[in-house]
């Protein structure tokens, strides 16, 4: 009973803050896949994809919050397991009720399990699970469990390539079960059992066969080669390939700086300073304690990989920073996770040592378990509840588009965003949307809508060159242009080519771009501005609480929309409002930079300066406002205005001049000179 109070207590935690529809980057991709069975990103993702589509059977919520729901449930797991594993080391159900929440409450983990990329959900699970049948086995000698094992291993490969990091530790039971029992058959048996699972990824080829050319698929694996590239992630730039070639190339120094941005931009960051020393200071008692040598190998194996091997094997080496870190942040969830069982044992320990000793503050010990209540409010706080931007954004774009238009995609979120859109809620099927090839002069049309639902208007407007990649028909596209009804969702969705051949009119966010035949007028653009913002849902914007930077992203986009209609309208009192409405959305060093200039190239100085003085007076002691002097001065400076000077000792005196550098590069890059005090 008091695990299933514990899980059915996690699962009330979660369910409030889970994502009503897609999420921003891969959840939208994952959602799509799970509804039609299909593939999403290298390396497929089979097991997930098919649990997911299992989840979107439930009676209720939109189909992205069904995807979600399967993250929700694994984490419910996790924490049952990680459970029975501290229940198992420690005989004491208080420490092990406790310790459970730790990880499920950390921001990282919290968020994970609300969103519909699900995999690192299922992954902590998995690795728990199989940390789990080990331990069974080293206690038991039982070769069943190793049995098991070799299948999640198996089933596994499915889902996450970290679950290899695994290995090691099993290497504990596998010599306790199979060497030094000699039984020596049960080897044989578990490359068996691995194959079972790995036939999870059959799904690729399968699907690959029934869906190429009449359904939604985005990794496509026909033949041994295909698969190859698939499983492998060679599309990448790091693909699984290098990361494993990279394992033993390394420095010693790539091992150390890992860890140190392990400890410091995950651990840290999730727990925080004290609990990650206190994590520490209970790996060292494992080390040096009288624990089972068997044991301490097993759990020090199964922890060590996360903090040294792994920062040196993904895609970003030694992860030099912060930056590097959160793009691969996900992927250390397991070690959230495993980190509990060693401070459960260090204090399981000195609880008996007390209890001993007959101490009198023994009870006190008690408080101690109450430290996950600490951490709900900041887990409440990462709740997606109200977050509808990818969803808004993907869907105005479409919204606003005329009838039969084309529109060019480039990037996660507008890619993803676009197949959920058209593909799940067959939401404006007249529009061509035609997604750029990452680093390549070409356009994919591999899960492409326009290619299913509208292939006359396609065959009219491009030609195949290929099996999934086309050639654009330029005189169909010209004419397109000049109708008004060409777009890009940015300009890394226009090849070198369309670059050179079209202009284009400004950063629109959710507008997008309008392409011009260059020496056509552009004043088409103004109107389309002015007549489609009111369509855009900007207001639920507001509600998204995220430093996610994709959600970032998004609001951006947002803002840049109403910065463009603002600079069109001829209304002053709208303007102001459109503006003030924007700086409240927007993300101030990559926004004001940009609004800035625009302003500048539009109105000149006096309209830029006029815009800061009222985000300064509008939001005081806010970042915006911080970056809002910061430009001010650049604007001065650039101007020769002798207020520049007066500026800088503001900016000097309450610490500013750190964003100076940053903003100023920024600045540069988008068409100012800013000069040095």
């Amino acid at each position: 009973m008091v695990e299933l109070a514990g899980a059915f207590i996690v699962f009330a935690l979660l369910l409030p803050g889970l994502a009503p529809n897609i999420y921003v980057g891969d959840s939208q991709l994952f959602s799509t896949a799970s509804y039609y069975l299909s593939t999403a990103h290298p390396p497929g993702y089979p097991l997930f994809v098919t649990i997911g589509k299992l989840f979107t059977f439930i009676p209720f919520g939109s189909i992205p919050f069904r995807v979600g729901l399967a993250a929700t449930v694994f984490a419910c797991f996790s924490w049952l397991v990680l459970f029975k594993i501290i229940k198992r080391l420690t005989n004491n159900t208080a420490i092990a009720f406790s310790f459970s929440f730790l990880p499920v409450l950390t921001p990282l983990a919290y968020t994970q399990s609300l969103e519909q990329k699900g995999v690192y959900s299922l992954n902590s699970f998995l690795c728990l699970l199989m940390l789990y049948l080990g331990l069974r086995a080293y206690e038991e000698e039982d070769p069943r469990f190793l049995y098991a094992m070799a299948f999640l291993f198996g089933i596994g490969a499915g889902n996450h390539h970290t679950l290899a990091l695994f290995l090691l530790p099993s290497l504990v039971p596998l010599w306790i079960v199979a060497i030094r029992k000699k039984r020596f058959a049960s080897l044989l048996w578990l490359p068996v059992f691995f194959a079972g699972g790995f036939l999870i990824y059959l799904h690729l080829y399968l699907r690959s066969l029934a869906l190429a050319d009449k359904g939604f698929i985005y990794s496509i694996a026909r033949n041994l080669e295909e698969f190859s590239g698939v499983f492998f992630r060679k599309a990448y730039t790091t693909s699984s390939i290098q990361a494993i070639q990279s394992f033993g190339t390394p420095h010693k120094a790539t091992y150390i700086n890992g860890a140190k941005n392990v400890i410091t931009y995950v651990l840290a960051s999730q727990y925080g300073a004290a609990m990650t020393g206190i994590f520490f200071l209970s790996l060292l008692w494992l080390l040096f304690s009288e624990e089972r040598k068997a044991l301490k190998a097993y759990l020090l194996f199964a922890v060590l990989p996360w903090i040294f091997l792994l920062p040196a094997i993904t895609l970003t080496g030694a992860i030099p920073g912060e930056k590097g870190m959160s793009i691969v942040s996900q992927y250390y969830m397991p070690l959230l996770f495993l980190l509990p069982i060693l401070i459960s044992l260090a204090t399981n320990r000195a609880w008996l040592y007390m209890k001993a000793k007959k101490i009198r503050t023994f009870k006190a010990a008690q408080v101690f378990l109450l430290l996950p209540l600490l951490y709900i409010p900041t887990a409440l706080n990462h709740s997606l509840a109200s977050s509808y931007i990818a969803y808004d954004t993907a869907k105005d774009t479409l919204s606003v588009l005329p009838v039969n238009s084309v529109l060019l995609l480039y990037g996660d979120n507008p890619v993803f965003g676009d197949y959920y859109i058209q593909w799940v809620e067959r939401y404006r099927e007249d529009v061509l949307a035609f997604s750029r090839i990452p680093r390549k002069q070409e356009y994919s049309i591999e899960g492409r809508s326009s290619y299913l639902f509208n292939k006359d208007l396609f065959s009219y407007y491009v030609s195949l060159t290929g099996p999934h990649n086309l050639k654009m028909n330029y005189a169909s596209l010209d004419a397109l242009s000049k109708e008004g009804r060409l777009f890009a969702v940015n300009p890394d969705a226009m090849t070198n080519i369309l670059m050179k051949r079209y202009r284009v009119t400004s950063y629109f966010g959710p507008l997008s771009y309008m392409l011009f035949v260059k020496g056509t007028p552009m004043e088409r653009a103004n109107e389309f501005i002015l007549e489609n913002y009111p369509k855009l849902n900007y207001e639920r914007a507001y509600m998204v609480y995220s430093s996610d930077p994709q959600v970032v992203e998004e609001k951006n986009l947002y803002g840049f929309a109403l910065v463009a209609a603002a600079s069109m309208t001829g209304d002053r009192a709208e303007r102001r409002r459109l503006q003030d409405a924007a700086v409240t959305l927007a993300d101030p060093e990559r926004f004001l930079p940009w609004v800035v200039a625009q302003l500048i190239q539009t109105g000149g100085e006096a309209g830029a300066l006029d815009f800061l003085w009222r985000t300064e007076s509008g939001l005081p002691f806010s970042k915006m406002a911080d970056i809002a002097h910061v430009m001010e001065y650049i604007v001065l400076s650039d101007n020769g205005d002798p207020r520049a000077g007066a500026k800088y000792e503001y900016l000097k005196e309450h610490g500013l001049l750190e964003y100076l550098g940053g903003v100023n590069a920024l600045s540069m890059g988008l068409g100012m000179e800013p000069k040095k005090s």
